[in-house]
């Protein structure tokens, strides 16, 4: 840390070359540049998935970056690949996961449904309803 403006952590100066620990929730200053220490939330691979492999463990990454943001998620796969362990693992890491995780065959839903059954559907909307 040896800005030409100087750097700062938690508002005091670091002198050029220091070296320091930072917490989280600590703000780090960079010239005019405000950076926030954030610890990493997001739990380990679940105890069902099997992350031995580097191409796994590359993916388990990935998802924990697509969990912090705010976008929707589509996981296609062959039947019994872990796409609803995956999903979990998105779901735990997210700032999501107090809430409830709920899991959705969409192959066994007819497709006139399929619809409704995800974003719902108006009063009277059925016909012998």
């Amino acid at each position: 840390m040896g800005a030409a403006n100087g750097t700062f952590v938690g508002g005091r100066r670091v002198p050029g070359g220091g070296r320091r620990a930072l917490r989280p929730g600590e703000p780090v200053q960079v010239g005019a540049t405000v950076l926030v220490v954030r610890q990493r939330a997001t739990p380990a691979p679940p105890a069902e998935a099997v992350v031995a492999s580097p191409a796994l463990r590359r993916l388990y990454a990935e998802a924990e970056q697509v969990a912090a943001g705010r976008l929707a998620v589509l996981l296609l796969g062959e039947t019994g690949v872990g796409k609803e362990v995956l999903a979990r693992h998105i779901h735990l890491a997210s700032p999501r996961a107090r809430g409830p995780f709920i899991t959705l065959n969409c192959g066994a839903l007819a497709p006139s449904l399929l619809e409704s059954e995800l974003f719902g559907y108006d009063k009277g909307a059925f016909t012998g309803a």
